[in-house]
């Protein structure tokens, strides 16, 4: 039996599923009950503006290095972003001046980590604290996600 028995077979055909618009209302929901549960910290609710604002990935965003804000926007290279082309996206004066005041040294969002391990320790939850691993931009990405997991959820 060298061939394979199936090769003849049609795939199924599969509808296609609509895609699902986020609402202004699902936002401030969302944003919300993010800043409740975090108690008014701003860099989460800062994150998932920006994501919407120019629309990339939480991956992309999770990455972004000082060196991509320029003069107002923010230039995604175009190995690294939907679509495989470089593009600038223009934000919203107040929002770009709080991302560049905000950005670390590697990565804009490098403070995360430090941040969330401080708002632990302020709330006397020093155990979680000392789980809070050094930034790495996968471990922003899965705690937005669980975070919007929770948000679902609840």
């Amino acid at each position: 039996m060298n061939e394979n028995p199936f090769y003849k077979v049609e795939k199924p055909k599969i509808d296609k599923r609509d895609k699902r618009v986020v609402h202004a209302n699902e936002y401030k929901s969302l944003y919300d009950w993010l800043s409740e549960r975090w108690n008014g910290w701003r860099m989460p609710l800062l994150f998932l503006e920006t994501k919407s604002a120019i629309g990339c990935r939480l991956r992309e965003l999770a990455y972004l290095r000082p060196g991509q804000l320029e003069d107002g926007r923010i230039v995604t290279e175009s190995a690294s972003c939907k679509g495989r082309k470089t593009r600038k996206s223009k934000l919203a004066t107040e929002r770009y001046a709080e991302l560049v005041d905000i950005s670390g040294k590697n990565f804009v969002f490098e403070n995360w980590s430090q941040e969330l391990r401080q708002l632990y320790r302020n709330a006397g939850r020093s155990r979680y604290a000392r789980q809070v691993k050094e930034f790495c931009p996968e471990h922003l990405t899965r705690w937005m996600q669980r975070q919007i997991d929770d948000f679902r959820k609840a």
